[in-house]
C-alpha cells in the first residue's frame, strides 16, 4: 500500500478514535457496514477506505474530505464568541433578558448530556414573539453534550410542539420517560439517533424496544448575559 494511502488511513481512525465512537454505531448509522471488519483491516493497511465512506465519515464527524485525503486543514475549534454569533444568525438565539409579547411556561429540565429525568412543573415563564404561542414551551438545558450548537448548560430553550422531525434538527425527545436534547437523525436503513454536539459523547441509537417519543424541536435558545 502507498504511504498516501496510509496516510488517509490513519487520519480517518484518528478521527474515529478520539471521537469515542465505536464501530457498533458507525455500522448502525449507516457510515460504514461491517464496521469492526473494516476497521480492523484498516488498521492492518490491508484495505483503504472508499470514497463513499470518506465522505460519509467527513459529514458525521464534522471535518472535511481534503483533511481526511491528507491536506491539512482540519478545521479548528470555534470559540464560544463565534459559536454565539453562528447561532444568533443561524437560529435566532437571543439574550435572556431581551422578551417579547407571548409568555409561555419554562416546564422543567431537560439534559445536553445523558438523558435525565424531565420535571413537569412550571418553574417559570419567558415570553417570545411567535405566532400561536400555545404551541411554544420551554425547558431549562442542564449538561454540555449541545455546546457545539450553541446550547450550554443553564440555558432555556424554546420548543415547538410536534411529534416529528426533519433529519438534522435539533428536538427535545424522551427515551423511556427520560428527556434529552439532541440533533435528531434519520440512517438509510431507518434507524433513529440522537447526535450530540460534543466529541466527549457518543450518539445515542434508538432500538425499537425503546419508548422514544420527539416531544418538540428547538426553535430559539436563550442565552444567559
Amino acid at each position: 500500500m502507498e504511504e498516501k494511502d496510509k496516510k488517509i488511513i490513519d487520519r480517518v481512525l484518528n478521527v474515529i478514535d478520539t471521537s469515542g465512537t465505536n464501530s457498533y454505531a458507525l455500522e448502525k448509522s449507516g457510515i460504514i457496514k461491517n464496521a469492526s471488519t473494516v476497521i480492523a483491516q484498516w488498521r492492518k493497511y490491508r484495505q483503504k477506505p472508499s470514497t463513499d465512506a470518506i465522505v460519509k465519515i467527513a459529514k458525521y464527524f464534522n471535518v472535511t474530505t481534503d483533511y481526511l485525503l491528507g491536506h491539512p486543514d482540519m478545521p479548528r475549534p470555534k470559540t464560544e464568541d463565534e459559536l454565539e454569533a453562528e447561532l444568533m444568525e443561524r437560529i435566532g438565539a437571543i439574550p435572556m433578558d431581551e422578551l417579547n409579547q407571548h409568555p409561555i411556561p419554562v416546564v422543567g429540565i431537560a439534559a445536553a448530556g445523558n438523558p435525565i429525568w424531565a420535571v413537569e412543573d412550571i418553574d417559570e415563564y419567558i415570553f417570545i414573539n411567535f405566532p400561536n404561542p400555545d404551541e411554544y414551551f420551554a425547558v431549562r438545558v442542564r449538561g454540555d453534550s449541545m455546546i457545539g450548537a450553541g446550547i450550554a448548560d443553564g440555558s432555556i430553550v424554546v420548543i415547538h410542539r410536534q411529534s416529528d422531525a426533519d433529519s438534522g434538527q435539533i428536538v427535545l425527545a424522551t427515551i423511556d420517560n427520560e428527556a434529552t436534547i439532541k440533533r435528531f437523525k434519520r440512517t438509510t436503513q431507518g434507524v433513529f439517533m440522537l447526535k450530540p454536539e460534543n466529541d466527549k459523547y457518543d450518539p445515542i441509537i434508538v432500538d425499537k424496544k425503546c419508548d422514544f417519543r420527539i416531544l418538540g424541536i428547538v426553535k430559539e435558545i436563550r442565552i444567559k448575559v
